[in-house]
Formats: C-alpha cells, structure tokens, sequence
C-alpha cells in the first residue's frame, strides 16, 4: 500500500515537474531570442583586420574618409576609425568582386552574403548595417539552441530535464549573450566560427541516432567540419577533429569506411589550408610573430637560433611586436629569412619550445572580453557615460564564470580531467549522457589543437583574441563534463537511494 502511494505521489510530481521543465526552457529561449536582438547595436571596433575581409562589401565607413586615415597626420580621425568604436553603417559599394583566387578566402562569406541581401531589401541599398546583416548568424544560432532544448526535452525523464536546464540551458543562454556575440557584429571571422563550430558540434549528436545511410551522415559531418575549417586560416584543422569523432560514432563500420573517413579527414583540411591562405606579406608577418614573438621569447639559448639565421645582432628583436617602430625596423630585416625551414628547423632542435607555447599560451585563456576594442558605437547614447566599452549584465555573467575558471598548467589538467570524464560517458553509457561526451570530447580535442595551431602560426601576437576558438571549446566541454557529473549524480540517487 505504501509503495502504491509512493508511486501515485511520484507520478504526480512528475507531471508537474514535466511543466515546470517546459516552462524553464521556454523561459530561456525567449531571453536569449530578446537579448541577442536588443544586442544588435554592440559589436566589436576595427583592429585593422576588417580591411582584407570587407573588401567584397564595403570600401569605407559611412561617415569616415578615407577607409584608413593616416595616423599622423589625422590622428583624431585615426582614433575614430580604429579601435575605440564599433562602427555599424558602411557604404554598400562592392569595390571589389569575389574571386576564387583573392587570398582571405572565408566559409563567414555565406553568412554575410545573406546578411547583405537582407540589408538590401529590409534596410537600405547603399549601406550596410552590420546589425542587420547579422540577422541571419543570428537565427541561425537560435535556431541550434531551440533543436538543442527540445532534443533535450525529447530524450530525458523531467528530473533529468531539470538538471540539464541548468548545467546545460542556462550556461548555453549566458555563453551566447557574452562578447563572444559581439563578433556577429564585425568583419572578423570568427563570427562564422561561433556559428558553424557549434552546428557541426550539434550535427555530431545527430549522427548518432539518425535513421539514414552512414554515407549521408559522413557527409553531414564533414561538410559542416570544413565550413568551420574555412573560416580563417588557423582553423584549417577541423575535418581531422570530424574524422576522430566519426570513428568514435560509427565504430561498427567496416574497414573501408573507416579507410574512406580517414583520407576524407586529410583530404578536406589540405583543401580547408589552401583556400583560406594569407597573402605573401601576412605570412611573413605570420612568421616573424611566430619566431621573434613566439618561439625566441620561450628558447633556452635564442642566440644561438640567430646565429644559425645569420641574424646574430637581432637579440633586441625579440619579443618586439610589429606595427611598432621598432617592430617595423626588426620586420624589414628580417621578413626574407623567416623561411618555413627556419620553424622546422627551431623546433627540431629544441623542441620543448612547444610544450612551453602550449602552457604560456593558456595563460592567456578565459579572457573573451577584449578591451582593446570598443563594443558601442560613437553615436550611441550610452558612450559619453560608460565609454565605448561597456559590458550589459548578461553579458557580465558569463565573464564572471569565466574568472573562475583555471588558466595554465591547471587548466591543463582541468581539461585532461573533462575529457576523460567525456570519453568515459561515451564508452559506458546509452542515453543523453553519451552525447554529451561525443561532444565535450570532441571539444576538449578541438581546445588542445587550437591552442597549438595559434602558437604555431602567430606566436603571442593577438593571443587573446585568436583563442576565440579555444575557449569556446574548452567551456562547451566545461558544460558537457559538469552535465555529465550531474546526471550521473542523480542516476546513482535515484537507484540507490529512491529506489521506488
């Protein structure tokens, strides 16, 4: 009789557990829908990158001529250009037509492109507002986290739900209103970055339980993986990262597949390194932060790398920045000597440099606020009171979070801790708990080569904004671990202890 009444007790907390849920998720997602478009007016200002991308669009800010004034001689309209604002309306020009030969190729062009004709027919056809034409990176975010929510709601028990509103939902929701939407108002790829990396996460949860032809869900996956792959330069990667978690979905495959899925992975990311090279002159920047702002700040005997270049009277170069005066001098001597051979050749022969630029470089992680570049506009009416920097509250929360959170050797280990706890709900379990470790796996992987490519490919320069991509991973995977925990915390109370 007891457990008869028990059971009727449960059955109806359940039902309105189950409400309180769909409550709660809804609750969520109408936050994040009204913030991320009452966020439409905050972007990021100009660090001088957005020249290279926004050529296909726009020659110039709408109310600032030339695009790129001369610092000393128009010092104030320097400073308006660059760095202090976030500028929203640009001339809708198109100075200079797409060409698959241009270098900065980028997968963010798909978004843009509809940004643009969205601006064209809902805004003005002479200029383009980068509001409106995040518009569509923007639906296209709230689309993943409404197919998240519900196939969260789908595949759990009301309890589980619960749990997961706030270990997953919630930190979803403040994770998006942070800066790292402020891309979406920019010409930085990484905006393009933020959108197809968390789809191909999601595509990757699919796979798993879609009923359709193993092909098509490999070729899901890798289509997804090389749109990331081709958001900028350093992101090359991605399809390698698609392939090690598709033999981890479809293990059961033959050895064809498998064989198939290995040179499909290599194949796609010497395509994805191709057609998102730099120019001849960003390279050899590339190079020149890489050895003289990277690998010599962190060498044993840096002297002895110098001699070995011809470069012996340099020693002052190291750790100079460029776009200094000193940086422009060390620049011009050295930019034809910085061969590839001259990497290779470093790290041959001391090669610690490279455990030593992976824990410097995490020195620099959970930082996603740069204050370097104003996020409002010069117009806008918050800006005489709080300066052009100003963070709204829900943006606030997860840069709280973020503080918290390790940096260096102990996020490192935090890492390596997450990813087990990852694969482990991967290998051992079959519901909701086993997605989540496809994904903070597949994350922390992602965390660890992004960190390293960056290292590689610029040195220090920029650190904190090229790991855009890292920290995004690392706190997706933080989400997934923590869920994981939680879930399977609850599972162990209410076998043991519940057991009615």
């Amino acid at each position: 009789m007891l457990v008869n009444e028990q059971y009727i007790v449960r059955n109806n907390t359940g039902v309105w557990l189950k409400y309180i849920v769909l409550i709660g998720y809804g609750v969520l997602f109408l936050l994040l829908t009204a913030t991320l478009f009452a966020q439409i007016n905050l972007g990021l200002a100009d660090n001088g990158d957005f020249t290279r991308a926004m050529a296909v669009f726009t020659s110039r800010p709408l109310h600032i001529k030339p695009n790129w004034p001369n610092r000393q001689t128009q010092e104030e309209l320097w400073n308006r250009r660059f760095f202090n604002f976030y500028i929203p309306d640009w001339k809708l020009d198109f100075p200079e037509p797409f060409s698959l030969s241009r270098p900065f190729k980028s997968s963010a062009y798909l978004l843009w492109v509809l940004g643009v004709v969205l601006n064209q027919i809902a805004y003005s056809g002479s200029i383009l507002n980068l509001g409106v034409m995040s518009i569509p990176s923007r639906l296209v975010l709230l689309l993943v986290v409404g197919l998240v929510f519900g196939y969260i709601l789908q595949t759990t028990k009301p309890l589980e739900a619960l749990i997961l509103l706030f270990s997953c939902g919630l930190p979803m929701v403040f994770l998006l209103l942070s800066p790292y939407s402020f891309y979406l108002n920019s010409f930085y790829y990484e905006s393009a970055a933020l959108v197809f990396s968390i789809w191909f996460l999601f595509s990757i949860v699919l796979i798993r339980h879609l009923k359709i032809n193993v092909s098509i869900k490999i070729l899901i996956a890798f289509v997804l993986s090389f749109l990331v792959g081709t958001t900028k330069a350093s992101q090359f990667w991605w399809p390698v990262v698609c392939g090690f978690s598709l033999l981890f979905i479809l293990k059961r495959m033959g050895i064809q597949k498998k064989i198939v899925i290995i040179m499909c992975a290599i194949l796609l990311t010497i395509i994805a390194h191709l057609v998102t090279l730099p120019d001849n002159y960003t390279s050899m920047i590339n190079a020149y932060n890489r050895i003289f702002f990277g690998f010599l700040t962190l060498s044993s005997d840096p002297k002895a790398h110098l001699d070995r270049m011809e470069l012996s009277d340099l020693v002052s170069c190291i750790g100079v920045m460029p776009y200094t005066l000193k940086g422009n001098q060390c620049f011009a001597i050295t930019s034809s000597k910085l061969s590839l051979y001259i990497t290779l050749d470093i790290l041959a022969r001391e090669p610690v440099i490279l455990l030593r630029g992976l824990v410097s470089a995490t020195e620099s992680m959970q930082i996603i606020s740069l204050y370097y570049l104003g996020i409002l506009a010069e117009s806008d009416p918050r800006t005489p009171f709080t300066g052009s920097h100003y963070y709204p509250w829900q943006s606030q929360v997860w840069l709280a979070l973020k503080s918290l959170l390790p940096k260096g050797i102990m996020l490192l280990v935090t890492l390596f801790i997450g990813v087990l706890i990852c694969a482990f709900a991967l290998a051992q379990f079959r519901d909701i708990r086993a997605d989540f470790g496809i994904v903070g796996t597949t994350a922390g992987v992602a965390t660890v080569i992004d960190i390293i490519v960056e290292f590689l490919g610029d040195g220090f320069y920029e650190i904190i904004k090229h790991l855009f991509v890292a920290n995004l991973m690392f706190d997706i995977m933080v989400i997934c671990a923590t869920s994981i925990a939680l879930l399977s915390l609850i599972t162990w109370i209410s076998v043991k202890i519940m057991p009615y």
